[in-house]
């Protein structure tokens, strides 16, 4: 008698460790508390590709520049003293970029031979290579 049966790397396996490790990641990581998704934060978050913002590659954004200038003051008038805003463009090419760690299934002999848990590890290790490159220049 057969039964359906699906391996750990059948292509319908449901994986959603990789799902953890980015959540992970964004709670541990330094530069966290400078990333947002409003103009006031010093990392931006674009979301402009997210599943529901539409499909692409590349997003241009426009930088507003910070106004320079000495002002005017008691005395002065406001006119002729006004400064024009100036804007810069530039734009961000989304690609792909990857880790793996090679480790066995917890049911293997592997896994059996150490006293710790090698998929929690990897996990970890995944989570500390990302947030490591991601502070990279």
């Amino acid at each position: 008698m057969s039964s359906t049966s699906f391996a750990v790397n059948d292509a319908m396996a449901i994986k959603t460790w990789s799902q953890e490790t980015a959540a992970y990641e964004r709670e541990t990581s330094d530069i966290a508390k400078l990333e947002g998704d409003d103009t006031n934060s010093i990392i931006q978050v674009k979301t402009d590709f997210s599943k529901t913002n539409g499909k692409g590659d590349t997003v241009t954004y426009s930088i507003r520049a910070r106004m320079g200038g000495e002002g005017f003051g008691r005395g002065q008038t406001a006119q002729g003293n006004a400064r024009a805003l100036t804007y810069h463009s530039d734009s961000l090419v989304i690609s792909e970029l990857g880790q793996t760690v090679g480790a066995e299934s917890e049911n293997t002999i592997d896994a059996q031979r150490v006293p710790f848990n090698l998929r929690r590890d990897s996990r970890d290790s995944l989570a500390e290579w990302w947030k490591d490159r991601k502070s990279v220049n």
